[in-house]
């Protein structure tokens, strides 16, 4: 058998296309994962939502008219809104 020029003179691993399409997918999810933990810290939308409700015990109501009157309390306002409200 004959051999081939490529038996005799390999091309190194960094030539060879095989490794990088394998190390592809890897690297592109560490990519990924670098954008969303980006975007979580810089676009934190759910720390600017803030509402106003009135709570009974468990029970939050926004304007405190369906809280149930169970024992003859009136609704009060959460203890951040208190402080903010006097």
């Amino acid at each position: 058998m004959a051999e081939r020029d490529l038996d005799k003179h390999p091309n190194p691993w960094y030539k060879e296309p095989w490794p990088w399409i394998l190390m592809a997918g890897p690297f592109l999810a560490i990519i990924g994962c670098v954008i969303t933990i980006y975007l979580a810290f810089t676009n934190n939308n759910d720390a600017k939502v803030h509402i106003e409700g009135y709570r009974q015990g468990k029970f939050v109501s926004r304007d405190g008219k369906d809280i149930p009157n169970v024992f003859g309390e009136k609704p009060t306002l959460p203890a951040e809104e208190q402080k903010s409200s006097n």
